[in-house]
């Protein structure tokens, strides 16, 4: 929206600098994570991320696991967002196989927030939400790494 304020990052800030500016964040702000990176040859890449719509409960957690190993995701980390989960893939995909990524997703729709991937693919980015929220005030936290 035309709220919204995009800044590229570089690797090096995102550590401690990153916690910091996460912390110092005015309470109407919402910090997130952009899955488009912009490589050194000027190129873009993405990191597979999704939102979910399940419960995140330990039974949905293996679930999902399982889910994601099936459409090749099998490097990945599962975040507990408060309502649901929010997964991000380690390896970059090109444009195309991101979009592949994304289709793999809709047919796991049992799992998947599928108007976050139609959203994603209107953008032609996926965004999930690092910071607490007015609407959701739990930081997402680190619940499987795969």
């Amino acid at each position: 929206s035309e709220a919204d304020q995009e800044e590229r990052i570089p690797c090096s800030d995102l550590g401690p600098k990153l916690w910091e500016r996460l912390f110092k964040l005015q309470t109407n702000c919402v910090l997130a994570a952009s899955s488009k990176v912009y490589l050194k040859d000027g190129s873009v890449a993405h990191l597979p991320m999704v939102d979910f719509k399940c419960a995140p409960t330990r039974t949905n957690i293996t679930l999902a696991k399982e889910a994601f190993a099936k459409i090749g995701q099998t490097d990945g980390v599962l975040l507990n967002s408060g309502n649901s989960f929010h997964y991000y893939g380690q390896k970059l995909l090109t444009e195309r196989e991101w979009i592949v990524f994304l289709g793999h997703c809709l047919l796991l729709s049992d799992f998947v927030d599928t108007r976050y991937v139609g959203h994603a693919l209107i953008n032609n980015e996926c965004r999930l939400r690092l910071s607490p929220s007015p609407l959701n005030p739990f930081i997402p936290t680190v619940v499987r790494v795969f």
